[in-house]
């Protein structure tokens, strides 16, 4: 019995490690998430200043307060908690992703590789493979997405509460209750299709890219090497994905707090409000695609460098 009793204590610390993993990281990471959060949304409380271009020659620029003196103003004015106001459905929202990955991955069939004829097109039956595999690992992740999503609506709201200090939004069943009464069930999935495609693209993107490359350059024969490799070209193929699906992140962000009647909702682009792909066109027209994308060294937009 004591040894029933002690696998079971090693099973659910087995199944348990990953969440609270996730969850750590979440706490750890969630003053950044709130700066990015905030710049997309268009908030900047803090001057503009001049400085030196970017290879400190030239002629001078402006430029915004990067990530640290921005969480430093939150912390300011509404303490260390204000950095991570929205906290806790963020962390649900991961939680409950991954459970839904986990078992929606248990019910899909794995994908197998078999060659009927031994003579068969090696190239094409990879290629076959290859986009079951990620077809398979699409499915996953956008039920997860779908899942997880009404979590995230709530914790943008929350944080967008900085900007226009709006009491409803200043808790999180508060928030929920702000939502449904506004938007009803339909504002909790507000910006999930922008956010589904960032998914979807990121995915095939990232693999499709990750192995053109390789095959390309070729892989060593050292296994050291090889990881290497696979490490700089994992690297490389996520920040090209990431600056080609960022606008689409960007525009659930705007669209999450469009309809709300929060003040945030006013960093949306002119013309930008009610439909997403509308959004997302007002964006490129003004040249504000890639806002918040780089929170370090922020160049001031031409308007407020006046």
């Amino acid at each position: 019995m004591a040894q029933e009793n002690e696998d079971l204590k090693t099973q659910v610390q087995r199944a348990a490690g990953p969440y609270l993993l996730a969850a750590g990281l979440e706490v750890l990471t969630f003053p950044l998430n709130t700066v990015k959060t905030l710049v997309q949304l268009g908030h900047e409380p803090l001057p503009h200043f001049e400085g030196s271009s970017w290879f400190g020659y030239g002629r001078k620029t402006y430029w915004l307060p990067s990530l640290w003196t921005y969480a430093g103003h939150i912390r300011k004015t509404d303490g260390v908690t204000g950095l991570y106001r929205g906290l806790s459905p963020k962390i649900c929202q991961g939680l409950v992703q991954q459970v839904v990955a986990h078992h929606v991955g248990q019910v899909l069939p794995r994908v197998e590789v078999v060659s009927s004829h031994p003579s068969s097109n090696a190239v094409l039956e990879e290629a076959v493979t290859f986009s079951k595999e990620i077809s398979r690992s699409s499915v996953i992740r956008s039920a997860a997405v779908v899942a997880g999503f009404p979590f995230e609506v709530v914790s943008v709201r929350m944080i967008a509460y900085h900007i226009g200090r709006e009491e409803a939004y200043s808790t999180a069943l508060g928030t929920v209750k702000e939502i449904y009464r506004t938007n009803g069930l339909a504002g909790f999935f507000s910006g999930l299709l922008p956010r589904l495609i960032c998914e979807v693209v990121s995915l095939w993107g990232f693999e499709i890219l990750s192995r053109l490359i390789i095959r390309f350059v070729g892989t060593p024969n050292r296994p050291s090497e090889q990881r290497e490799m696979e490490a700089y070209v994992r690297s490389i193929s996520q920040y090209v994905v990431r600056m080609v699906t960022y606008p689409f992140m960007l525009t659930s962000t705007l669209m999450i707090v469009d309809g709300s009647g929060m003040r945030a909702a006013e960093g949306i682009p002119f013309g930008g409000h009610g439909d997403w792909a509308n959004c997302l066109r007002c964006l490129k027209r003004q040249g504000l695609v890639m806002r918040g994308s780089n929170l370090l060294r922020r160049p001031a937009p031409k308007t407020s460098a006046v």
